[in-house]
């Protein structure tokens, strides 16, 4: 170090050498497994297929996106099935917002059930046919009310006339 003193100032400055910077600088690069490897090349696929449906055009793509596929399929513990369907949800459902970046940002915004979930029937709860119409009726829905109405005669004849 070398103490230098400034003619057009009365305060000395120290001079020293630039240090030689470590390449460690930052987070380590973090290993990946083959199957982790394998769900990204898959959702990136599958993201560039959608967003080409969805959208009519390719996505532009970085280095930056690449690394938020990794995101998406982290927080979603690499679950490839959820990650694919919250892809397709976020850009059929939300058309000019969503992007690789915000579905791996939020995935959650984009969560739907699975296919075979959402085709299913549930079970009626809260007791009798009648109780049922009564909350739809309540709920002003009388269309879906008198449609649940006609769907639910042969069951109430079968139940001997509930």
């Amino acid at each position: 170090m070398i103490l230098v003193e400034d003619p057009r100032s009365t305060v000395a400055r120290k001079l020293t050498t630039p240090k030689s910077r470590s390449k460690s600088k930052g987070k380590q690069k973090t290993e990946r497994t083959p199957e982790q490897k394998q769900a990204h090349q898959e959702i990136t696929a599958w993201y560039f297929d959608e967003f080409e449906r969805c959208r009519g055009v390719k996505p532009t793509w970085a280095g930056a996106e690449a690394k938020l596929v990794y995101t998406l399929l982290e927080r979603l513990k690499f679950d490839v099935v959820m990650a694919r369907h919250r892809v397709t949800h976020g850009l059929e459902s939300f058309p000019g917002t969503a992007t690789i970046r915000e579905i791996a940002r939020n995935p959650d915004k984009y969560a739907v059930a699975p296919p075979q979930q959402r085709g299913q029937q549930r079970p009626v709860q809260g007791g009798d046919i009648s109780s049922v119409l009564a909350r739809a009726r309540g709920r002003s829905d009388l269309r879906a009310a008198d449609q649940l109405e006609r769907q639910m005669q042969p069951i109430s004849a079968m139940e001997g006339g509930k």
